[in-house]
C-alpha cells in the first residue's frame, strides 16, 4: 500500500489517497479530469519505488536551466555549456561574443554530436553542427545533454558523442507569466515577455525577447595595415526571438500541438575578427589586420506540428496504454555575411538551409515493460554557392531511420534496454546499429549501469561535392574539394556508470562516476598529395582512413550542507587521440599526431559551485577550470561567476556576474600569441583567443 499525494492547480489543491498496487506491477498512471470539461491532464508514468531509490536512464545525462540563464542576461547558452562536464566548445574564429561556436561532446569534432530542437535534429549539411551562438536561452525551458550512444535514444544512430536537446517553453496547467527587463555591462539591455497556461482543452505558451548589446569594443580606432587608412572597430549584437505554441488535449491523454519559433541575430564582427599586428600594441590607432565593415545576419525559423493519439485503452483506464505519435518540423535558416569576413571559414558563408524532419512513433506501455517502434525521415536542401560552386550551388540529401526499442524490468532491481537502428542515407548508403544497456540497483542507494552499442557519422554534403568550377589553390598549392566516394565512419562504445547515495537521509550526499571508451574507425582525413606547391597545385580531398580513441571518466559529487546550502563538484578526463596514420595522410598542418591529444580538446576539466536558498534569498558562486590544450589556445585557466536572487511577492530581483576573475579578458584575438601545439614536425603556432571581460547584469522580473 502506497500513500499517494497529488498536488495541482494554482490553489495547490491536494488529493490524498491510499493506493494498493498488485504484486509485480511497477507503473501507476495518474490523470486529473476537470469537473467543468472533459480536459484530462496527465502527470506521466510514475515508477513505484521506495523513497531514495535512484531512478536512472540507459545513459548518463545532465540538464541546464535555460530560463535561469536568460534571467542572468545571457544571450546564448554556449558559455554555460562550457561549464558542463564532458562538453568542449569549438571556436573556429575566436572567443568573442557573436562569433560562431559549437559543442563537442567527448570526442574531437562538433559534427559528432547531434543538436536537437524539441527532439528534432537541426545539424546542417555544411559544417555538420549547429551554431550555438544563435540559440537564445529566453525561448527555451531547458537544455538536456545525453552522453554517448544512449541505447534509449530515438533520434537515430547518426551520433557518436551524444546529443544536445533544446526544449522550448511548454504550456502550463495554470495561467502564469512574467515581464522582465535586464541591463548590464557593455550597454546590454533585454526585454522579455512570456505567458503560459491553459483553458479547458487548449494550452498555450508565448514568448517574445528583444536584446541589444553595444559590446566591449565600440568605435575603437585602428589603422588598417592592408590599406593604411583609419577604421573603427565595433562588436555590437542585436536580435530578437518569438515563440508561439498551442496545444489541444484529446481524451485519454491525446494531444495536438503546433508551434513556431523564430530567432534573429545581427552581429558586428569587425572587432571580434581583427587582430593587432603587434600583440603587445593594442593602443588606439595601432596597426591592425582589420576586418572593419564585417557583419553577419541570421534568421532561423522553426515550424513544428505534433499529434499523439491513444490506442487500445479500456473504459476504466485499467488497460496498458498505447499511443501513436507523429511529428513534423520544418526549418528555414538563412545567413548573410558582409565585408572581409565573408568566406573566412565555412561558418562565415552566405547560406540558405531548408531542413524537414518527419517521424512516426508507436509506444506500448506494459506493466513492467515498454515497446517503441519508430520511423524517422529527414530531407535537407542547402544553398551554399561558395562551398559547392556556382555550377551547382544547391545540394540535397535525405535519410531514413527505423528504430525498435524494448525496455523491461527484471524484477525490482534490474532494468534492461535493447534497441536496433536501421539507417539509410543518400550520402553513403545503409547501416545497422544495435545497442543495449542494463541498470542494476542492488540497494535503494546504489545504481550500476553498463551499456554497449555502435553508431556512425554520415559524410556531409560539403565533404562529397566537387565544386564547379574548382576553387583556387591555397597558399600550400592545394585545391580543396570533396570526395564523392566518401562514406561514413563507425564507432563502438563501451560505458560503465555508477551512482551512490551516501546515507539514508533525504538530503544525503550523492556521487556519480561515468567511465567510457569509444573506438572510432574510418574517420575522414584530408588527403595531402606529395609535391603540391603554389606553382604545382594538386587536388586535396577527404578519405576514410583514420582511426581514433576517446576514453575517460566523469566524476561528480552533490553534497547538501546546512540551512539550504549545498556544494557541487565535478571533474572529468577526456582523452581523444588518433592512432597510427600514414605520413602522407596527417594533414598539411601536421596537427594529427598518433597517440597525442587532438588539438583544442582539453584533457582535464572541472567545476565547483556553492548554492544556497533561504526563504526569499538565493545565491550561487561557481568556478569552471579548463586545462591545457583548451579551445582558447591559452594556458590552463579558471573562470568565476556568481549570482544572487531575491523574491519579493511577485517580483524577482537578480544580480549576476560573469568572468569575475577577468581571465584572458582581452578585447582582441592575438595572432600567433597562443600556446603552440606540438605537431609532427615541430610546434604549430596558434592564435590566443580572448574571453569577454567581467560583466555585471541586473534584472527585475514581474510574475503573474
Amino acid at each position: 500500500t502506497y500513500h499517494l499525494i497529488v498536488i495541482w492547480g494554482s490553489g495547490a489543491a491536494e488529493l490524498r489517497q491510499a493506493v494498493v498496487v498488485p504484486a509485480g506491477r511497477q507503473n501507476l498512471i495518474i490523470q486529473l479530469s476537470s469537473t467543468g470539461a472533459a480536459t484530462v491532464v496527465s502527470l506521466g508514468v510514475i515508477r513505484i519505488a521506495p523513497t531514495g531509490t535512484l531512478l536512472t536512464g540507459s545513459a548518463p545525462s545532465a540538464e541546464v536551466d535555460a530560463q535561469s540563464l536568460a534571467q542572468q542576461g545571457q544571450l546564448n547558452v554556449a558559455s554555460s555549456l562550457a561549464q558542463v562536464p564532458g562538453i568542449t566548445l569549438n571556436r573556429p574564429n575566436g572567443g568573442s561574443p557573436g562569433l560562431p561556436v559549437s559543442a563537442v561532446i567527448r570526442g574531437d569534432d562538433p559534427k559528432e554530436a547531434v543538436v536537437e530542437l524539441d527532439g528534432n535534429p537541426i545539424n546542417n549539411g555544411n559544417t555538420g553542427d549547429f551554431d550555438l551562438s544563435l540559440l537564445d536561452p529566453a525561448a527555451f525551458q531547458k537544455v538536456q545533454i545525453v552522453y554517448g550512444l544512449a541505447p534509449s535514444s530515438l533520434v537515430g544512430a547518426n551520433t557518436e558523442g551524444g546529443t544536445l536537446n533544446f526544449q522550448t517553453l511548454k504550456p502550463t496547467t495554470s495561467s502564469q507569466g512574467f515581464l522582465r527587463y535586464s541591463y548590464g555591462s557593455f550597454a546590454s539591455s533585454n526585454y522579455t515577455f512570456a505567458d503560459t497556461g491553459s483553458a479547458n482543452r487548449v494550452g498555450y505558451a508565448f514568448e517574445v525577447h528583444s536584446f541589444n548589446q553595444q559590446g566591449e569594443v565600440n568605435d575603437y580606432p585602428v589603422q588598417n595595415v592592408q590599406t593604411g587608412l583609419p577604421e573603427f572597430l565595433r562588436s555590437g549584437i542585436t536580435g530578437s526571438n518569438a515563440l508561439a505554441k498551442l496545444t489541444y488535449a484529446l481524451p485519454h491523454d491525446g494531444l495536438i500541438q503546433a508551434s513556431v519559433l523564430t530567432l534573429g541575430y545581427n552581429e558586428d564582427l569587425s572587432a571580434p575578427l581583427s587582430t593587432p599586428v603587434d600583440p603587445a600594441n593594442l593602443n588606439p590607432g595601432a596597426p591592425f589586420t582589420s576586418y572593419g565593415g564585417s557583419a553577419r545576419e541570421n534568421v532561423s525559423t522553426f515550424y513544428a506540428a505534433d499529434v499523439r493519439l491513444p490506442m487500445g485503452r479500456t473504459a476504466d483506464l485499467s488497460g496498458a496504454p498505447s499511443f501513436i505519435s507523429a511529428s513534423y518540423m520544418w526549418t528555414n535558416a538563412r545567413q548573410n555575411v558582409t565585408g572581409p569576413a565573408y568566406g573566412l571559414s565555412e561558418y562565415l558563408l552566405n547560406t540558405v538551409d531548408l531542413l524537414g524532419n518527419y517521424s512516426v512513433q508507436y509506444d506500448r506501455l506494459l506493466p513492467n515493460a515498454q515497446l517503441t517502434l519508430a520511423g524517422r525521415a529527414q530531407g535537407e536542401t542547402l544553398n551554399a554557392p561558395d562551398d559547392f560552386g556556382v555550377g551547382a550551388p544547391t545540394q540535397s540529401q535525405t535519410n531514413h531511420t527505423f528504430i525498435a526499442r524494448y525496455m523491461w524490468a527484471g524484477g525490482s532491481r534490474l532494468e534492461y534496454t535493447a534497441a536496433a537502428y536501421a539507417s539509410s542515407f543518400s550520402t553513403f548508403g545503409s547501416s545497422f546499429d544495435p545497442r543495449g544497456a542494463v541498470v542494476w540497483r542492488p540497494t535503494s542507494r546504489t545504481m550500476l549501469r553498463a551499456s554497449i552499442g555502435t553508431g556512425f557519422q554520415a559524410p556531409l554534403s560539403s565533404e562529397k561535392i566537387v565544386p564547379n568550377p574548382l576553387p583556387p589553390a591555397d597558399a600550400n598549392g592545394l585545391v580543396q574539394i570533396g570526395n564523392p566516394q566518401l562514406t561514413a565512419d563507425h564507432t563502438l562504445e563501451f560505458e560503465l556508470d555508477a551512482e551512490q547515495t551516501l546515507g539514508a537521509a533525504a538530503n544525503a550526499p550523492s556521487a556519480n562516476l561515468d567511465l567510457y571508451r569509444v573506438n572510432q574507425n574510418g574517420d575522414d582525413l584530408q588527403y595531402i598529395p606529395e609535391g603540391a606547391s603554389p606553382t604545382n597545385p594538386m587536388l586535396s580531398y577527404p578519405i576514410n582512413i583514420a582511426s581514433s580513441v576517446w576514453q575517460g571518466f566523469a566524476l561528480s559529487v552533490n553534497c547538501p550542507l546546512t540551512y539550504g546550502l549545498s556544494a557541487q563538484a565535478a571533474y572529468n578526463i577526456n582523452q581523444a587521440y588518433p592512432l597510427t596514420l600514414p605520413p602522407s595522410l596527417v594533414g598539411s598542418a601536421g596537427n594529427l599526431v598518433p597517440y597525442q591529444q587532438f588539438q583544442n580538446v582539453p584533457m582535464h576539466r572541472g567545476t565547483f559551485s556553492l548554492q544556497q536558498h533561504v526563504r526569499a534569498l538565493s545565491w550561487m558562486l561557481g568556478m569552471a577550470y579548463e586545462g591545457a590544450n583548451n579551445d582558447l589556445n591559452q594556458p590552463p585557466f579558471a573562470t568565476l561567476q556568481a549570482n544572487a536572487q531575491y523574491e519579493l511577492g511577485h517580483t524577482t530581483l537578480m544580480l549576476a556576474g560573469t568572468n569575475l576573475s577577468g581571465v584572458y579578458a582581452g578585447k582582441f584575438t592575438l595572432a600567433g600569441a597562443g600556446v603552440a601545439y606540438p605537431g609532427l614536425t615541430g610546434p604549430i603556432p596558434a592564435d590566443a583567443y580572448q574571453l569577454q571581460s567581467r560583466g555585471i547584469t541586473a534584472s527585475i522580473t514581474q510574475h503573474w
